[in-house]
Formats: C-alpha cells, structure tokens, sequence
C-alpha cells in the first residue's frame, strides 16, 4: 500500500523508514474492510490510520 502522512512526523529518520515498511504491508486484520479508523504503537507512539483502496493515510501520530 501506498503511505501518505496528513500530520506531523517525529524527526527520526529510522524511525519513519520502518513504521512506513510496516504500513506498506497493511496491519490491519484481514477481515476488516475500508473505511474505519486503526490504532497501533509503534517505537513509543500511538499511531492512527484509515485506508482506502490502495492508500493508507496516517492521520495522527502521538507519543505513548
């Protein structure tokens, strides 16, 4: 999937190249569909998604 950020990203280089390698595989259950909100912690942040289609949007990103 293609990842696109709509907020703010820590300045962690590392960091954002594998949260970006995590989401491109789509982490969400495989029985879910487009559409709903997702949550996941990922190197001491709460992270926030959505997905449609082919795209997977970042909308917030928070330390835990």
């Amino acid at each position: 999937k293609k990842v696109v950020f709509e907020c703010d990203k820590p300045n962690d280089k590392i960091l954002i190249d594998n949260l970006i390698k995590i989401l491109s595989i789509d982490p969400r259950p495989s029985y879910h569909d487009d559409g709903r909100e997702y949550g996941m912690t990922f190197g001491g942040f709460n992270i926030k998604f959505t997905v449609t289609e082919n795209t997977l949007t970042v909308h917030k990103i928070e330390e835990n």
